[in-house]
């Protein structure tokens, strides 16, 4: 899954893509975006950047269950089995409220 981040005349949004993909997680912006328009946007829909980097970001748990189209149990269980994954490896903040994703231009 991954979370795509454009901007319209309202300002950026945030939309959760290939939902039911749990072997990865990234962000997608838009490839014309300067590190200063991705820095902006992300932090106006409250992503942080993962300290010391510009390419590798926080995206917190309840954020991409917000975006969640429809969850079922068996959703639920995948998602929650993703963010213990990354915890494991350490790619989630240390209270694990956050997971820690790249930047990928599209």
């Amino acid at each position: 899954m991954f979370l795509e981040i454009s901007r319209d005349g309202a300002g950026p949004r945030l939309s959760l893509e290939d939902e039911n993909n749990f072997k990865a997680f990234h962000v997608t912006v838009p490839a014309t975006w300067s590190q200063k328009e991705i820095t902006e946007n992300l932090e106006s829909l409250g992503i942080s950047f993962f300290p010391g980097s510009s390419t590798e970001v926080y995206v917190a748990k309840e954020s991409v269950l917000e975006l969640v189209g429809s969850r079922s149990k068996s959703w639920d269980e995948s998602f929650e089995a993703m963010c213990s994954y990354a915890h494991s490896k350490g790619w989630t903040s240390p209270d694990g409220t956050q997971i820690k994703a790249h930047i990928q231009s599209a």
